[in-house]
């Protein structure tokens, strides 16, 4: 509602207009930290990497490859201890830490996509981290890519000491009964699946960079405590295809390994061999999925990487506890091999990016989440619950566009030109919402457009500008200065009866008194009965 500030002269000429689609998210405003970053220009990257801490991040900074602190950029929204994007000069290259669990991860990239200061249309994301490993899969120090990120911890648990005995872990999948069941209360952050013709593109790059994997004597010594769980567990760190699995519990041991293995199977319909265990890739790729929905992403450019630190269940003889809080002799081999694998798949990305990478890479698999929410049929779950079709963001129901107490006939007449010319927006109804002035502006744009309106909300307008400041104390001496008339009394009858039209009034507004939107109302409802509203304004 208006406040009356005692002889403050009111907004009588406006200049900005606000619009807002529903069907689209609010850029955020950002901060640039540098003055290369300050000229106002979008930094557009071909490849964005993606840390959770730290030491991951360490590994890609004063490299001989590229430099990306050459250029840093400070987003409001990113984790507390990691404020900046960091990129390369020409911003072809591009790093950022998210922070570690699933809260941190999908936060800082909701906050990143939303940004005025980045492009991620186009960009390549690779999500580089280390992970503990499944040794009947891969081992320490080696380098896998995932096609499936499956969401293990959304599960109900109930304590190991007080499972039924005919239940072989305390997890089990939400909505069923015992473990092994498909879940059937789902959420749709259960499974993603990214894009795997570019998975193996990835792997084919990194290979070329398996020889001079980083190990050590004492990751050597671990690895042949595993034995008894297959020769996987024994061999050198090497470049390896199996997937991933997000908890934000920090776990170990074998039962719960088990457990995992069966999860990751049964979420995927058994397509997805589980290897290595996180705390963020769900998140983050469902913040992805939802940049994708509304076009600031896209998801069939999503790698996924995780190097492998520690073995996930304990060697025989060993304790579950001895494992999780003893040495971790592939912590460091992990943190180096992030570098020594994925730069080889950041240079492939930007030298070929001409020839290959700027179109895209098509996928021969689904690319999505359990939902289907981008379209396509996943091969894993119940199948899309959106008919195969891309689904529509919830709040698209309708195109709204909004103006406050400052527009110009011309600004708005632009968005709605905008609105009708883009396909999806005007697929929907076109709604406008004006307050104050903005509400004479929406009257005067339906006025001149009835036929491409199928609402009109006004909240606190007035019959004319004239008429509204002639009552305002000492300001009203000067009434004759406002030039522009906004003469909503003679544009409301313009508009079609067959257009509903909401009006809210203030009983206690100070600057519109109540008794102009009265009036309004009673020559709205008068639309269709003989008015034309092409003559002079009766209540001036």
């Amino acid at each position: 509602m208006h406040g009356f500030p005692p002889l403050a002269f009111p907004p009588i000429y406006p200049f900005n207009l606000e619009v807002m689609y529903w069907s689209r998210p609010f850029l955020l405003s950002a901060l640039v930290s540098n003055a290369a970053a300050n000229t106002g220009i979008k930094v557009a990257p071909h490849v964005l990497i993606l840390n959770m801490f730290s030491d991951e991040a360490n590994v890609w900074y004063h490299i001989r490859e590229f430099d990306v602190l050459a250029m840093n950029i400070t987003v409001p929204g990113l984790s507390p201890l990691s404020p900046q994007v960091h990129c390369t000069k020409d911003g072809s290259i591009c790093q950022l830490t998210l922070g570690e669990g699933e809260i941190n991860a999908a936060s800082t990239v909701a906050a990143l996509i939303h940004s005025s200061l980045i492009d991620l249309t186009s960009t390549y994301v690779l999500i580089a981290g280390i992970a503990g490993v499944n040794p009947k899969v891969a081992t320490i120090g080696s380098v896998t890519f995932a096609r499936f990120a499956v969401q293990v911890g959304l599960q109900y648990e109930v304590d190991a000491r007080e499972k039924p005995s005919n239940f072989s872990t305390g997890y089990f999948p939400q909505g069923s009964t015992a473990p092994g069941q498909y879940p059937t209360f789902i959420y749709g952050t259960e499974v993603f699946a990214v894009n795997d013709a570019l998975r193996h593109i990835a792997f084919g790059f990194a290979k070329t960079a398996e020889a001079q994997l980083n190990d050590t004597a004492d990751s050597k010594a671990a690895r042949l405590a595993y034995a008894s769980f297959g020769r996987a567990a024994t061999l050198a760190p090497a470049i390896v295809l199996c997937d991933t699995a997000t908890s934000d519990t920090f776990w170990t041991g074998t039962l719960l390994g088990e457990a995992f293995e069966s999860t990751t199977r049964v979420f995927t319909n058994g397509g997805a061999e589980y290897c290595t265990t996180q705390q963020e890739d769900s998140a983050t790729l469902n913040a992805l999925l939802r940049g994708a929905m509304s076009k600031l992403v896209d998801f069939s450019r999503v790698i996924v990487m995780r190097s492998a630190s520690d073995f996930d269940r304990p060697a025989n003889g060993t304790t579950a506890v001895a494992n999780l809080l003893g040495d971790a002799p592939g912590f460091t081999p992990s943190l180096l091999n992030l570098h020594i694998a994925g730069v080889k798949v950041v240079q492939g990305i930007v030298g070929g990016w001409t020839e290959t990478f700027e179109r895209g890479i098509t996928p021969t698999k689904y690319v999505g989440d359990i939902f289907g929410t981008l379209g396509g049929q996943p091969d894993f779950g119940p199948g899309s619950i959106f008919g195969g079709e891309p689904a529509k963001n919830a709040a698209a129901v309708a195109t709204v566009i909004i103006f406050h107490g400052n527009a110009l006939r011309l600004d708005a007449q632009a968005a709605l030109d905008h609105v009708k010319a883009d396909a999806e927006l005007s697929s929907l109804p076109t709604i406008l919402f004006g307050t104050s002035l903005g509400g004479a502006v929406a009257i005067d744009l339906a006025s001149r457009n009835p036929s491409a309106i199928a609402a009109l909300i006004v909240e606190n307008t007035f019959l004319s500008l004239p008429r509204v400041v002639r009552d305002w104390p000492i300001i009203g001496l000067f009434s004759f200065l406002c030039f522009q008339r906004w003469n909503s009394a003679v544009k409301l009858p313009r508009i079609p009866p067959t257009v509903p039209i909401l009006m809210l009034s203030g009983t206690q507004d100070e600057v519109v008194p109540r008794k102009h939107m009265q009036a309004l109302w009673l020559i709205a409802q008068k639309r269709g009965g003989g008015g034309g509203g092409g003559g002079s304004d009766p209540v001036l």
